[in-house]
């Protein structure tokens, strides 16, 4: 399934917010590490409403600090946090879930 398609399935059944904006980029990504800015690029959110979202997640350990590198931090979603682990397992299983339904 097409990334774009994927995310639009996922923003129709937890709504589209920064929030579910934010997860649906760090979801897509490929690399287990990103910067704060990345996401907030990548998710087309404004700078002010990104960090705000991103130390909320940080601060609920919804995200955790994995390096530091040349003074840019680098984050990565906290699978063990069971909101992570159930929005995870809904991003990647939404082709099969909501295939004709949506």
């Amino acid at each position: 399934m097409e990334l774009d398609t994927l995310r639009n399935r996922f923003f129709r059944i937890v709504g589209t917010n920064t929030e579910s904006k934010i997860w649906a980029y760090i979801f897509s990504q490929h690399s287990l590490n990103f910067k704060a800015q990345e996401v907030i690029k990548g998710s087309n959110i404004s700078n002010k409403k990104g960090y705000k979202i991103l130390k909320y997640f940080l601060e609920q350990n919804y995200l955790v600090k994995t390096e530091q590198k040349k003074n840019i931090q680098y984050y990565n979603f906290n699978i063990e946090k069971e909101e992570v682990k159930h929005l995870h397992s809904l991003f990647f299983h939404i082709d099969k879930t909501t295939e004709g339904a949506i």
